[in-house]
């Protein structure tokens, strides 16, 4: 029996460090930021109006007019986004995987950001309202009354309709800032839109510096959290080119958390001051005074008089912007009586129009304005009443508690905007670890992609393709999203195992009691055969400890390898990866721990591994075994991921009956893990998709019934495998493939081979 040293492997944060700046990433992304702002101003972005022939808006040497059709535009500005995204997801991935300096998170930030300096407002034009917002300030109107758009302002006629009657909400540090930006820019519109631009930049680098401070004293790595957070496409667009003002807000609660961190009373209390800022921006920035009076040094003072001292040092602040600005508490006026918006993002908005539908059919008279107006009450009730609950429970929770209070106010507010998300998402950059990490990564991309580039209250667009050209340029828009950069395989082949003639590879997480009469079933159908069990763990419970213990009596050589917290990448799928890396074995085998994977099955696909060297075999569920190991529910969900993945690839998996089986035979000399970027628990369906040179065997067992542990299976999982799929789509087009083609060999059936 080999050491404790040889069976037990942890993963090196140091090893395989790739200390360079990845070039090839960063002009990928450049090239979409790019896009994206051509497409946007050809759109009508910083202009009146998306058919409008004039703009207001020229980026410095390059004069752009709306002339072209309006889906050419969008299309361009789409594909832009698209290879914006691919490129911080890579980045993402490249970040987690290795040590990466924090200059090389920066520079990505930096180029990424040029274009998007550069050029017209993208997806908003709230920045115009700010201008506006500030010229009622300077010509003595109280923008708390009075609408912000003062006639003859030179920002009147860019301001969104749904702004231009009604008196602000921001806070009065806010509109001071305002006040002094537009005072100070001169009279064009692009020099005070600018302003507020620089206001915005600078916020950002605040806000970075905030976070790398968080992200070294809890241990993170300052370049993956930066990437995570700032990188992030959400952030570029509606912060760097929309130049929106919560970013300022989220500045100061960055900054009020590094604050926090830091020992001593005096930083505490800095730390509530600097949350009160915040909140004189913008009013969701109060619930951070909350966080900070829950999580106080309750070593200095009780907890009562730290929410008391947190109340009054908060909440003082704010009262001393106001009087010093003269503003007062007018903002908060304006916040509760402010006008009902019909956004189409607004969970009440969603509901309410078709229960309006509903109720034309009894002729009630309800319109959709009243209903969204009391749905929008109910909705602020119970987002309120979920964030108090999760920051009185934040000392338990962390720093996500926050985050998670910020993104369920920004989704169940009276108005809700897909930059809103960000309030929530840039702090979870600190605080979200493992799979939890996916959740920011969802909903960024559907943030993104959710908004045209002249803002999302531009109405309806009217679309005609008019000629055979305007085709052409949208074929060409998109023809970008077919190229790629070639990712390293960081792992591949970074440890030489002992030579064996089957592998085992069985990835674990949180499943200690399935170790002992796993391995007892497994032992015994390896009988014979000379071979290696090896257990790749994202578990934070007793699970290493028990596979340990187990080692020491196993008659077959086991191996752990364990990734830690933060380490995780790619779920179960990227556990697997992880283990063919290491594969030296003639046959892997890939199977859950969780019992539902007969070993006694385990010699059958082994023989017509043997029979088939150069072939995956698939262990398939039979219908009526499914059925008895599946409930309801997860048949159902398991039905729908197979019909789902046929769809998009029909040709390569035609003749697979189960390509959502997690039990399987591969040859390891045939599988080149640099082709793998798997995601979720699906491993097979990227194996299949990404290798089509490798033919497949089925061979049929019953799938067992779950007797210990618990299914990892969820909508967070769904939504994760929806957009593997659809990841997985792109990266196969012919483009993109950059691995040499081998002569397809047909996918054979186990009902005619002999």
């Amino acid at each position: 029996m080999t050491s404790l040293n040889h069976r037990i492997e942890r993963v090196d944060r140091s090893a395989s460090s790739r200390w360079g700046v990845p070039w090839p990433l960063i002009w990928v992304g450049l090239f979409g930021s790019t896009l994206a702002v051509v497409g946007g101003a050809l759109a009508g972005a910083g202009g009146e109006a998306t058919t409008d022939s004039s703009m207001p808006w020229s980026a410095p040497l390059l004069p752009l007019h709306p002339q072209w059709n309006a889906i050419a535009s969008v299309a361009v500005y789409f594909a832009g986004l698209g290879l914006l995204v691919r490129s911080w997801l890579r980045l993402r991935r490249r970040s987690q995987e290795h040590p990466m300096r924090l200059a090389v998170a920066v520079i990505a930030c930096v180029v990424w950001c040029l274009p998007l300096v550069l050029g017209p407002p993208l997806a908003s034009r709230d920045v115009y309202s700010y201008v506006a917002l500030g010229e009622a300030a300077n010509t003595n109107i109280d923008p708390y009354v009075s609408s912000v758009d003062p006639p003859g302002g030179v920002a009147e006629r860019s301001v969104d309709p749904i702004w231009a009657k009604g008196a602000t909400s921001y806070g009065p540090l806010f509109t001071l800032l305002a006040k002094v930006a537009v005072a100070h820019a001169g009279p064009k519109l692009i020099a005070k839109t600018m302003a507020f631009r620089l206001l915005a930049v600078v916020s950002v680098l605040a806000t970075g510096c905030g976070l790398v401070s968080i992200a070294r004293r809890r241990g993170r790595s300052p370049a993956a959290v930066l990437v995570l957070a700032l990188a992030n496409p959400l952030v570029l667009l509606h912060f760097v080119s929309g130049a929106h003002n919560d970013i300022l807000m989220i500045a100061f609660i960055t900054v009020a958390l590094a604050g926090a961190e830091r020992p001593g009373r005096r930083w505490w209390i800095a730390a509530v001051v600097s949350m009160g800022l915040a909140a004189a921006v913008k009013a969701p920035g109060l619930i951070g005074i909350g966080y900070l009076a829950v999580t106080g040094p309750r070593d200095v003072v009780r907890r009562r008089s730290d929410l008391a001292l947190a109340g009054v040092a908060g909440l003082g602040t704010v009262h001393f912007v106001g009087v010093v600005t003269g503003y007062g508490w007018s903002w908060a006026r304006n916040l509760a009586n402010g006008p009902g918006v019909l956004s189409y993002l607004s969970p009440a908005t969603v509901f309410a129009v078709p229960i309006h539908w509903l109720s034309t059919t009894a002729h009630s008279g309800w319109t959709v304005t009243g209903i969204a107006g009391s749905l929008r009450l109910a909705c602020m009730i119970m987002a309120t009443v979920a964030a108090a609950w999760l920051i009185v429970h934040s000392r338990s929770r962390g720093i996500s508690a926050l985050s998670s209070a910020l993104l369920v106010l920004a989704l169940f507010g009276p108005a809700v905007q897909p930059w809103y998300l960000a309030w929530g998402l840039i702090i979870a950059a600190v605080g979200t670890t493992g799979r939890a990490g996916y959740l920011p990564t969802i909903l960024t991309i559907a943030a993104l992609f959710t908004v045209l580039p002249a803002g999302p209250d531009l109405g309806v667009v009217l679309i005609r393709l008019g000629s055979p050209l305007e085709l052409a340029v949208v074929a060409l828009a998109l023809l970008p999203l077919t190229f790629r950069t070639r990712r390293r395989q960081t792992e591949h082949l970074s440890f030489a195992a002992a030579s064996a003639d089957v592998m085992v590879i069985i990835p674990t997480q949180n499943e200690s009691d399935c170790i002992d009469p796993l391995l007892d079933r497994l032992e015994a159908a390896l009988t014979g055969r000379v071979g290696e069990i090896v257990f790749v763990d994202d578990s934070d419970d007793s699970t290493p400890s028990t596979i340990l213990s187990r080692s020491k009596k196993s008659i077959v050589p086991l191996r752990l390898l364990h990734r830690p917290a933060g380490r995780r990448l790619g779920g179960l799928s990227g556990a697997v990866v992880h283990g063919l890396a290491k594969a030296a074995g003639r046959s892997v085998v890939v199977m859950d721990a969780d019992l539902q994977h007969p070993p006694e099955a385990l010699p059958a696909l082994l023989a017509a591994a043997e029979r088939h060297p150069n072939a995956v075999i698939v262990g398939t569920r039979t219908p009526h075994a499914a059925a008895n190991g599946l409930n309801r529910l997860r048949l159902m969900g398991s039905s729908a991921a197979s019909t789902l993945a046929r769809a998009i690839f029909p040709s390569r998996l035609r003749h697979v009956t189960d390509p959502m089986s997690g039990f399987f035979v591969v040859p390891s000399r045939l599988v080149d893990v640099a082709r793998l970027n798997p995601s979720g628990f699906r491993i097979l369906l990227e194996l299949l998709v990404s290798h089509p040179d490798l033919c497949v065997i089925e061979v049929p067992y019953d799938f067992a019934p779950r007797d210990v542990g618990t299914s990892k299976a969820g909508l967070l999982e769904a939504m994760t495998y929806v957009a593997h799929l659809i990841d997985l789509r792109i990266r196969t087009l012919a483009p993109w493939r950059t691995h040499p083609g081998s002569p397809a060999r047909p996918v054979v059936d186990v009902a005619s081979v002999a």
